[in-house]
């Protein structure tokens, strides 16, 4: 959804000096709502892209993906210009596009393995913010220092095969996302290096669920969302034990505490035991078990049946 210029004024502001604005604590509408997160989730991705960068300049660390391409087409949509952008060999900080070997990646070594290549070329997906510049960056810290003076910032929305190397990228670029010389400069068959910044997949879902938060079908977690005093309250609390949740049969509490742990058996008894209002968060890296959490929350909710007040379990 649209949000005002004073939010966005707001928002921005925020992103670009790093201290967002009190976040409050509850709200009347899901405009409100909707205004707060936003801010937070764009001081989110400032500092996810500057984080990328970051690591990327350390030293030993894996550094950023470039390439030299060409603008094929370029045509206009709504307020931003759509690309169809041909990369070719990865760009060397000399300007010597694959002729002594390409460098592969921003500060990285030279690499001339077809394999290697192929492998930089599979790393830029749809929904990846890229620069355009001008010119090959010496390294990744480049960035951190001072931007190009011919740049713009670019979103991937599609990546083919091309005949032959290369691939084909459809980018989408916002004219106030570009310096004035990369917008004059911007034209078919111009030639530009790419580096990839970050993946944009993550922060896209949280948008997405931020934009949906009105329309939840459930009354109740629309109330807990702008009402969360309660459940803050309720999270200060001991966590819940699943040898005393009476709902659920003695057999079935031994088997679910025979097989998770002592937070994933927490949340368990509090979807069971209808402390969790509804709503049941689960959370964690790869590999953590959130899916067979789901699940343990699935078999508890349907051995329970009316006796819990039911859960939708929400997986992070």
């Amino acid at each position: 959804g649209s949000a005002g210029g004073a939010g966005a004024a707001g928002s921005a502001k925020a992103a670009a000096t790093g201290s967002p604005a009190a976040t409050p604590t509850s709200f009347e509408t899901f405009k409100e709502y909707t205004e707060a997160f936003k801010s937070l989730l764009l001081l989110e991705l400032h500092a996810s892209v500057r984080s990328s960068v970051e690591e990327a300049a350390a030293p030993g660390a894996a550094p950023l993906a470039s390439f030299s391409g060409r603008v094929d087409t370029i045509s206009k949509v709504d307020q931003s210009q759509v690309l169809v952008f041909k990369t070719m060999l990865p760009a060397a900080p000399d300007g010597n596009v694959g002729r002594s070997g390409p460098a592969g990646a921003l500060g990285g070594p030279r690499m001339q393995q077809p394999g290697a290549l192929q492998q930089m070329w599979a790393s830029v997906r749809s929904e990846d913010l890229v620069l355009l510049t001008k010119r090959p960056l010496r390294s990744a810290g480049e960035l951190l220092e001072r931007a190009p003076t011919v740049r713009c910032l670019a979103l991937v929305s599609d990546v083919s095969n091309e005949r032959g190397e290369g691939k084909l990228l459809t980018m989408r670029v916002y004219a106030d996302r570009s310096s004035a010389e990369a917008q004059r400069a911007l034209q078919p068959r111009s030639e530009w290096v790419l580096t990839r910044l970050h993946s944009l997949v993550t922060h896209f879902r949280e948008l997405q669920a931020l934009c949906s938060a009105a329309t939840l079908p459930d009354a109740r977690l629309r109330s807990l969302l702008l009402q969360p005093a309660a459940a803050v309250a309720a999270a200060d609390a001991p966590p819940p034990s699943l040898e005393k949740c009476g709902v659920l049969p003695a057999a079935l509490r031994a088997a679910l505490s025979d097989a998770f742990n002592e937070s994933q058996r927490s949340a368990i008894a509090a979807a069971a035991g209808g402390r969790s209002r509804g709503v049941v968060l689960v959370q964690g890296p790869p590999g953590t078990g959130k899916t067979s959490t789901i699940l343990g929350i699935t078999s508890a909710l349907l051995t329970a049946g009316g006796g819990g007040s039911g859960g939708n379990a929400l997986p992070s």
